[in-house]
């Protein structure tokens, strides 16, 4: 039991030495790479009527947002470090999908425009 008890010691000096493993929350600093990716619908998906979860992947920013072709901005919700948007398409054919992320009050990153097919 003790020897557990040192190994789980050790570990945490390893990771809280300086210059050793960085804690996931360092990836959320301002020098972090700020990109944006529309995760969901993959590129030419076919989505059915009804309703579909939009997923935004900006694991720097606190904030997403999505517009569905170039129309107002729509907030979206935060939930398992991803960014989602519950859609409702009602009109068949091809739909692009727009999303930009930003952290704070910072300028806004845009992601590549998606588009789909609704069905």
């Amino acid at each position: 039991m003790k020897k557990l008890a040192s190994a789980a010691k050790l570990g945490e000096a390893r990771l809280s030495s300086p210059g050793k493993i960085k804690s996931p929350m360092a990836v959320k600093n301002s020098q972090a790479p700020k990109w944006v990716n529309i995760d969901y619908p993959r590129p030419s998906e076919k989505v059915l009527k009804g309703h579909y979860a939009i997923r935004v992947h900006a694991p720097w920013a606190n904030e997403a947002q999505v517009s569905l072709n170039g129309t107002s901005w729509n907030g979206c919700r935060s939930d398992v470090g991803f960014f989602w948007h519950d859609w409702r398409p009602e009109r068949s054919g091809v739909q692009k999908i727009y999303a930009r992320a930003r952290n704070g009050a910072g300028a806004w990153t845009k992601a590549e425009t998606r588009e789909c097919e609704v069905e």
